[in-house]
């Protein structure tokens, strides 16, 4: 939707989402008592409610600036005409995600079609990208950039959900979910922010433009009409548009750089506590006995699942037989 809430809402979805994502994983990778099957009924519980709610909320809810279709694909005034296309994407965006939520129920009930998930996720950004890339037609500059930078974290996180399908390694897997999980909640934050951009107190000039903005733009700041639209209510590029198109990449950055830290804190703490409780899974931790050949320093003992390695003192000149088991061997094949 056109305001406030329509931005804010996905936003606070899509940053819990990327969290869990992050614990989720960190969770059933090192921990011995979860499994990636543990969390996938919940998940999509879960993820059918949000759905749930942002629909509803889409169609039905008149709330906070927003004026929802009510179900209606046409206008009612001019039914050759469509009705409200903003509320009609984020319901198609909200719709991919729910076959998302069920593909984890349906991965749960039947284990031999794992992976199915993610292909689902995959499309579900995809879709959501493809939206948001033909979202802002007869916009500003500066709200086409706030929108495409969603578009580029949509497209990022398809193609990392696409990758994680055709990986068989554990390791290789919860770095790539956990890239997943950084790219989310990035979305998560930005959405609030350009929530902010548009429709906040401090609202950036020269974005509310179309008519559905124009609306709410009337009713936050006045009949108060921006300076430096042309006919069709374009803004020239002027440098303030310029300045703050470069300041929207930056800030966008700058929600890169956090998520990545904040996720990262939390992929460790539950690391340290999942030690402190002797519940980390030690296959997963440490690498196994061949990677240990090809790492370590030869000669070293190590230990793996229980499995003791002894070290070779190579500067033993002794022979490796003595010299009985020397008569026994001659004995033997003096026989054969």
């Amino acid at each position: 939707m056109a305001s406030y809430g329509g931005h804010a809402l996905p936003g606070i979805i899509f940053l819990i989402f990327g969290c869990w994502i992050t614990i989720r994983e960190s969770l059933s990778s090192l921990s011995t008592r979860h499994s990636h099957r543990h969390f996938l009924r919940k998940d999509g519980v879960i993820i059918l409610c949000a759905v749930a709610l942002g629909s509803f909320v889409e169609l039905f809810w008149p709330w906070n600036g927003n004026h929802p279709p009510f179900g209606r694909l046409r206008d009612p005034v001019n039914p050759e005409l469509f009705f409200k296309p903003m509320n009609w994407q984020h319901f198609t965006m909200y719709l991919f995600f729910g076959i998302y939520g069920c593909t984890r129920i349906i991965e749960y009930r039947a284990p031999f079609l794992t992976g199915i998930d993610r292909l689902s996720a995959a499309l579900a950004f995809f879709i959501e990208g493809f939206l948001f890339q033909n979202h802002v037609h007869g916009r500003s500059e500066i709200d086409k950039l706030i929108h495409i930078l969603i578009v580029v974290i949509c497209y990022a996180s398809a193609s990392f959900f696409l990758v994680s399908f055709f990986i068989n390694c554990q390791r290789k897997r919860y770095l790539i979910d956990m890239v997943i999980g950084i790219l989310v909640f990035a979305q998560g934050t930005w959405f609030i922010h350009v929530a902010e951009i548009i429709y906040g107190k401090n609202a950036w000039p020269g974005i509310l433009d179309t008519e559905e903005h124009e609306d709410h733009g009337k009713d936050a700041h006045g009949d108060m009409i921006e300076e430096g639209h042309d006919e069709e209510g374009h803004m020239g590029m002027d440098s303030s548009e310029h300045m703050n198109m470069m300041f929207a990449v930056i800030f966008f950055s700058w929600h890169l750089v956090c998520s990545i830290i904040i996720n990262s804190l939390v992929a460790f703490a539950i690391y340290k506590i999942l030690k402190k409780k002797e519940m980390i899974d030690v296959d997963f931790v440490i690498l196994n006995s061949a990677d240990l050949e090809n790492n370590n320093e030869y000669g070293k003992g190590s230990a793996s699942n229980g499995i003791h390695y002894e070290s070779v003192n190579l500067s033993d000149k002794s022979p490796l037989l003595n010299g009985e088991d020397d008569d026994e061997e001659t004995d033997l094949f003096a026989r054969a």
